[in-house]
């Protein structure tokens, strides 16, 4: 199954302030309850979506039991909070193309951006049409997201936890204040790679997440 979170894809972009990480984390709750999906799962979580499954993680513990995150966090430290502000800001200034001018050095890896940046343009082109104000409501949201040493402790997902050696956006200091917290948390951390590192090598980060699962019970299909 694959989640759009409120404010994102074709999901509802509702009037709020914010989404808040929190918010997303309820959402997704009841997704999986309307579903009927009671049984313990296995979720994935990349960025922002990771940080929501964290939420998931500790406020429900009994409905995960694996967890993946990539380029996550759990709190959002000041040096997070300006770089999200700035983005919020370029909008502002100059609309989706601007915030993807102004984003995307956060976001890929050297090697990566070297390698793709004529194809990333399109990326900008989407940004022409991109809803500002979902955008900026989901920015906010994540801007406020801090889960405390004593939620990450409620977690009993077996948890892998994977940065970028290069990730700029949420470094991996971020990576291993999960860890830190999460009892039964692994950390890996993939060189050569940025933020989007689940993109940036998509077959390694699948192999990873297939021997992670396989190890957790689950079968590695």
């Amino acid at each position: 199954m694959l989640w759009d979170c409120r404010g994102q894809g074709g999901s509802d972009k509702p009037v709020a302030p914010s989404y808040p990480v929190a918010t997303h984390g309820r959402d997704l709750l009841g997704l999986l309850d309307a579903l009927e999906l009671a049984e313990p799962l296995a979720v994935l979580g990349l960025s922002n979506g990771g940080a929501a499954a964290l939420c998931l993680a500790a406020s429900a513990p009994e409905r995960v039991h694996t967890l993946i995150l990539s380029g996550a966090y759990a709190q959002v430290d000041k040096l997070l909070e300006l770089k999200l502000q700035a983005w919020i800001a370029a909008m502002e200034a100059g609309g989706g193309a601007l915030r993807f001018d102004v984003a995307t050095p956060w976001v890929w890896g050297p090697e990566f951006l070297a390698r793709n940046w004529e194809a990333l343009l399109a990326y900008r082109d989407r940004g022409l049409v991109l809803d500002l104000d979902a955008a900026r409501r989901l920015i906010a949201g994540a801007m406020d997201h801090d889960l405390s040493d004593a939620q990450l402790g409620q977690i009993r997902a077996r948890t892998l936890v994977s940065v970028g050696e290069h990730d700029l956006l949420t470094p991996p200091h971020l990576s291993r204040a999960i860890v830190a917290g999460v009892p039964e948390a692994t950390l890996a951390t993939l060189p050569g790679l940025g933020h989007a590192a689940a993109l940036e090598d998509v077959e390694g980060f699948c192999v990873r997440c297939r021997a992670f699962l396989g190890d957790s019970g689950y079968p590695p299909c």
